[in-house]
Parts: C-alpha cells; sequence; structure tokens
C-alpha cells in the first residue's frame, strides 16, 4: 500500500522488492480462505478471476471516459495486493487442479501460450518500429501503456502463464521435454528467485554508468549483465538459499 501512495520513495537498487511485500501478504490472507472455503474452492476462485477481470475492464472503461485519474488507477492496479491477486489465483487454481489429479488439454493450453506470446511480440515490435527497441523495453511494454493494455494486459499474461503451467505438467510430448526438462532450464527453475532479486540492481548499474551506449554496447552490456546475475544468483542459491531450503524440512 505504501508503494502506491504518492509519498513513496525508493533506490533503483532494490526498487522491485515491493513484489515480494505483496507475495507476503497474499501467503497470510490465502491460509484462510482455504480453510473456511476448503469445499467450494474452485467456483471461489473461478468467481474471484471472473470479478477481477470485470472490474478491470470497468476502471478502464471510466478512465476512457475521463471518470478517472488514470495516473492514480494504473498505480493502484500495478502495486496494490488485491490488484495482483488474479496472479495469485491463477497459481492457486493450478495447485487445486494438481491436488485433485485433474487433466488439463495441453495442446489447448500451448495454444494460448503461443497466441498471446505471438501478440505482445508483434504488438512491441509494431510499437516500436524494430525488433531491439521492442526488446529493449520488455520491462515496461509499449503494450501496458495504454488503458486497455495495462488493465486487462497483465491479466491476459498471467492467463497465459497458467497455460504453460498446465502444458508442463500434464504434456508428454518430446517438445516439453525438450523445452523444460533439460539440466539448464531445471536449474534455472532452482535459481529462478536469485535471478528476480538480482537482476534489477545489475540492470541499474549498467543503465547509470553505461553512457550513452550504441545498439551493440546495449546487447553487449544487457548479455554480460544477465550472465553476472545468473553467477550471482548461482552463488547465492548454494550459500544462501539451500542451507535454508535444508531446514525448511523441520517445519513442513
Amino acid at each position: 500500500m505504501y508503494r502506491a501512495s504518492e509519498s513513496y520513495s525508493h533506490s533503483e537498487l532494490y526498487g522491485h522488492l515491493w513484489s515480494l511485500s505483496v507475495e507476503e501478504q497474499f501467503y497470510l490472507i490465502w491460509p484462510f480462505v482455504i480453510y473456511f472455503y476448503s469445499r467450494g474452492l474452485k467456483s471461489l476462485i473461478v468467481s474471484l478471476l471472473s470479478f477481477y477481470l470485470v472490474a478491470k475492464l470497468l476502471l478502464m472503461l471510466l478512465v476512457s471516459w475521463g471518470a478517472l485519474d488514470r495516473d492514480f488507477v494504473v498505480t493502484q492496479l500495478y502495486f496494490q495486493t488485491f490488484s495482483q491477486a488474479d496472479a495469485f489465483l491463477y497459481g492457486s487454481l493450478v495447485a487445486l487442479i494438481h491436488k485433485n489429479g485433474g487433466q488439463a488439454p495441453y495442446k489447448f493450453c500451448m495454444s494460448v501460450v503461443v497466441a498471446v506470446t505471438l501478440f505482445c511480440v508483434i504488438g512491441e515490435v509494431l510499437a516500436q518500429q524494430s525488433l531491439f527497441s521492442a526488446m529493449r523495453l520488455m520491462s515496461s511494454p509499449a503494450m501496458f501503456d495504454n488503458n486497455w493494455g495495462f488493465g486487462i494486459g497483465y491479466t491476459i499474461v498471467g492467463f497465459s502463464s497458467l497455460a504453460l503451467i498446465l502444458y508442463v505438467l500434464y504434456s508428454s510430448s518430446k517438445l516439453k521435454a525438450i523445452l523444460f526438462e533439460g539440466r539448464f532450464m531445471v536449474y534455472t527453475g532452482k535459481i529462478s528467485y536469485g535471478l528476480y532479486i538480482y537482476h534489477y540492481p545489475i540492470i541499474h548499474l549498467i543503465e547509470r554508468y553505461g553512457g550513452e551506449m550504441s545498439n551493440s554496447d546495449r546487447i553487449l552490456g544487457y548479455g554480460g549483465g544477465l550472465a553476472l546475475t545468473y553467477m550471482i544468483s548461482s552463488v547465492s542459491y548454494k550459500y544462501f538459499e539451500s542451507p535454508i531450503l535444508v531446514r525448511k524440512s523441520r517445519y513442513s
């Protein structure tokens, strides 16, 4: 909530950590929801997802009509815990389907992922007139700069992520094995928390001290930053996260 307020100030080195607060707030609330609504949990999740979609569409309509201030609405939609609840609900739905031994139409799921990915990439390229410019703005996509994109764009990406996870869980295709079951991808998944934590300050330092860079310099800079992030995340996983994960079994 503080992140969404006008008085919020932060360092670019750790400004992205607000999202961890949102996650922790969800973890505090959701166990009570499961406890009190365990029998109708699936219906509750689907109902809440439908509510969030309708609510976001309504908010964007009001913004388009000038009834609400766009900057205020966008800030609240992006940073508030309850506004981000649809992403957590997608994850909860996957867990519930998996727990109940359900299956998913993985071909349909993969089609959704491909369609949404192409939509985002083509939209970025058209908006930025070049592939490099589109890639440069992946951290702040052009498709989210307009009211409709920002209002439901993340919801669409969340649904695409849901489809991808279901595909990985239930597909037995060779493509899935090639893309997601290799040692590199499995290890990347293990250190993904560190990748998220460390990538932001590294990118910020490159942009701050890199000065005016040509396209080739940017590719080298961001490529080096990615490699550095991967190495730091690996060290963090081995010497910091792994010991904690070992101790976690005592409390599970």
